[in-house]
């Protein structure tokens, strides 16, 4: 995890969270632009609470859209291909932050010529922006 400003860790969970949904609404082949604008204001509410609970907060997304799927349903069954396809996105997202923040802080350490194990942690606010447009 990053340790940045406020605004920067806002921005980034903004960013990742709203890819999530875009690209599960992509997969569902259901991308209207009402349901982007209602996304975005998902993201919105979910990379706040992204700052308080970390990534606890993805499974609160998960266990949302089940407890919604379970509240359309007039039987007791789960599409469960649904919130597979969601676990299965955010999981490829985790990944890609993963990658992403060891990407960024090779090339940080390349631009610097500081190959110490601190470059994590003394570069997070330049290494976020980073990661936010290589996820």
């Amino acid at each position: 995890m990053l340790y940045t400003d406020v605004s920067v860790s806002l921005m980034q969970n903004f960013v990742a969270i709203l890819l999530i949904f875009l690209l599960y609404r992509y997969i569902q082949r259901k991308i209207t632009f009402k349901r982007i604008i209602l996304d975005i204001l998902i993201a919105i509410i979910f990379s706040i609470l992204y700052l308080f609970i970390s990534d606890a907060s993805l499974l609160v997304m998960v266990l949302m859209r089940l407890g919604w799927h379970f509240h359309q349903q007039k039987e007791n069954k789960i599409k469960t291909t649904d919130t597979a396809n969601l676990i299965l996105i955010i999981v490829i997202q985790l990944l890609l932050v993963a990658v992403g923040t060891i990407i960024s802080q090779f090339t940080i350490s390349i631009i610097k010529s500081d190959f110490s194990q601190n470059i994590l942690n003394n570069s997070a606010t330049d290494i976020a922006p980073i990661l936010v447009f290589g996820t």
